[in-house]
């Protein structure tokens, strides 16, 4: 299949662009009052870099590595991968080709008022391995989060400035709420370090290019973060590094302050730069004197935790002992790509291609969108029977879609890379202000979590999470696509709880949901004890309260840091499985 490009850019507003013609804000500096958002680039700010002097050594042994446990592990690709990973002068002409095409573009994109970035599968599949065989390219451009967090390992060594964890305790201290805003080509690398050195603990949201689908000078990379932090742009500081990609994106996204923190590339633009910072600091511990100077922030309202029923009751002395909580609309928020997506349109025309029975690009989107078009008929079917039963992806691609039988043979056989690929291209996605938070407090505390959630794509849902760092605070998954029921219907909820130590009984779970049938109705239906809308996702507010008053829901919250309360203080020993009893199921 072919490697997956990401979707057009979100539209800047002209109003954004104008923000141009003032070269700088900087009459507002020194600041008299704190901001009530930090947002920070990454490396520049937090990290400075230097390339490993062994990088290509490095890079070679990743690639030999991912080539035969990776690939070689396929019969049908074994022999080709070993012979590639053979060849030392192959693997260094990927290398360094990667490394130059992949910096022309990084300055090209600097001069775009609305550059989208290269997603993981392009990085590898486009830059890194163009020439490989289809099969063993089509393989490392499956695990390509993976592969380029490992590349990014072995070619640069990250420093941690001086000040760097200063200024995050010191904005913390403060109550400023800290986001990431970075451009990377692997912001599973990024993630990795920041908890490899306790800063992801500072942070409330984390926004990389090749995640969001966008890249700096992009305004909107910014605004997602202030966003996130629950904050107006105009009131946060964004602190960075570079004229071209920082001051640019600042001044477009109309932040309180652009702050730069010296580093290498700060002085050393790759072309003129007519826009100002209003700030350059040596250090990030330089910001962090200027804050502790300043006056408390007039940021967001804490967490309304004495809320009756419209929040957590913790006047009553409730905890709950396990957390089920829903994906999309509750840990990460979704709004649809503006254009159909093309790259699912080509790996379906490559995988009929392999078949003997080529079509057409065009012809393989008509057929995605008409099986888009069959599955949404097929889920409205299913939930005015009451039976909401779902499809495994193999289903999906060989019976929604017109196949010919030669085709619907190999495309079989790609229906698991294929969905993936469907499921990450048809919306953008971003963690919600407090999904974080919350499910690392249950880890701490003990709390067993298990993601419930209706989706053409567990695996897709897994990888994301795993992009966010977020994987280990999950004891288990249940996706739709897995369990052949989706919500409401009580035996998806039956096998999450399934999942669960035997002590605990469904009186004593959590359901954190954003959709009153789906997840509320649904819940309470398998008998789950405390049910909690998210607000902001699928439901309005009025349906809300409704659902609240009716008893459908237990509580609703704005942010999902606000069920910590909920959490107990002392972490709960789970039960030996070996002990477990097995629980009635209402699975079909």
């Amino acid at each position: 299949m072919s490697p997956t490009p990401t979707t057009e850019p979100m539209p800047v507003p002209p109003a954004a662009l104008d923000a141009l013609d003032s070269p700088s804000a900087g009459d507002l500096w020194p600041p008299q009052s704190a901001p009530a958002g930090l947002i920070l680039d990454f490396g520049g700010v937090l990290f400075t870099t230097r390339t490993r002097e062994d990088a290509v050594e490095r890079q070679r042994s990743v690639l030999r590595d991912y080539l035969v446990r990776r690939v070689g592990t396929a019969t049908q690709t074994a022999d080709t991968a070993e012979l590639l990973a053979k060849d030392t002068d192959l693997l260094d002409r990927a290398i360094a080709a990667a490394a130059a095409s992949l910096t022309h573009f990084k300055h090209g994109s600097s001069r775009r008022p609305a550059p989208r970035e290269l997603s993981p599968a392009e990085i590898v599949g486009e830059f890194y391995v163009p020439d490989f065989p289809d099969e063993v390219r089509d393989a490392l451009v499956a695990v390509a989060p993976e592969l380029l967090a490992d590349l990014a390992e072995a070619r640069t060594e990250h420093i941690l400035r001086t000040g760097a964890r200063e200024l995050l305790e010191t904005a913390a201290a403060a109550g400023i709420p800290i986001g990431i805003a970075s451009n990377a080509h692997s912001g599973l690398h990024h993630r990795r370090l920041l908890a490899r050195h306790g800063l992801d603990v500072f942070l409330t949201a984390q926004n990389y290019s090749d995640e969001v689908g966008i890249r700096k000078p992009h305004p909107d990379v910014i605004r997602l973060t202030a966003r996130a932090l629950s904050a107006a742009c105009d009131e946060c500081w964004y602190v960075g590094d570079t004229l071209d990609r920082d001051v640019v994106a600042g001044r477009r996204a109309g932040v309180g302050a652009v702050i730069l923190t010296r580093d290498k590339h700060t002085d050393n633009p790759p072309f003129p730069v007519e826009v100002q910072t209003d700030a350059v600091l040596e250090t990030p511990g330089d910001l962090a004197e200027v804050l502790r100077g300043l006056a408390g922030p007039d940021g967001p309202d804490g967490p309304d935790v004495a809320a009756g029923a419209d929040g957590p009751d913790t006047a009553s002395g409730t905890t709950i002992r396990a957390l089920l909580i829903d994906h999309g609309g509750v840990i990460s928020e979704t709004w649809p790509h503006p254009q159909p997506s093309l790259a699912v349109a080509e790996a379906l025309a490559a995988a009929c291609a392999k078949a003997g029975d080529p079509v057409s690009t065009g012809t393989a989107a008509n057929l995605v969108e008409r099986a888009r078009k069959r599955y949404r008929e097929f889920k409205a079917a299913e939930q005015s029977a009451g039976t909401s039963r779902e499809v495994t992806p193999e289903i999906y691609w060989t019976e929604f879609v017109d196949l010919t039988s030669r085709q619907r043979e190999v495309v079989a056989g790609h229906a698991d890379l294929l969905t993936v690929l469907l499921y990450r291209t048809r919306s953008r996605k971003m963690l919600r202000p407090g999904a974080a938070e919350l499910l690392r407090a249950a880890q701490e505390a003990g709390v067993p979590v298990v993601m419930v959630s209706n989706t053409i794509s567990g695996r897709g849902v897994r990888a994301l999470i795993t992009e966010c760092g977020l994987n280990r605070t999950f004891d288990s998954w249940v996706f739709s696509d897995e369990v052949g029921v989706k919500k409401p219907h009580p035996g998806i909820f039956d096998s999450a709880l399934e999942e669960l130590p035997a002590d605990i009984s469904p009186q004593d779970c959590l359901m954190v949901g954003d959709k009153i049938d789906n997840d509320m109705s649904g819940a309470r239906d398998a008998g789950i004890g405390h049910r909690y809308l998210v607000r902001g996702g699928d439901s309005g507010n009025d349906e809300i309260a409704d659902a609240v008053r009716s008893g459908t829901a237990t509580g609703a919250v704005d942010n999902l840091s606000q069920l910590i309360a909920l959490l107990p203080p002392t972490p709960v020993p789970p039960v030996p499985r070996a002990t477990q009893a097995p629980r009635a199921s209402h699975a079909t």
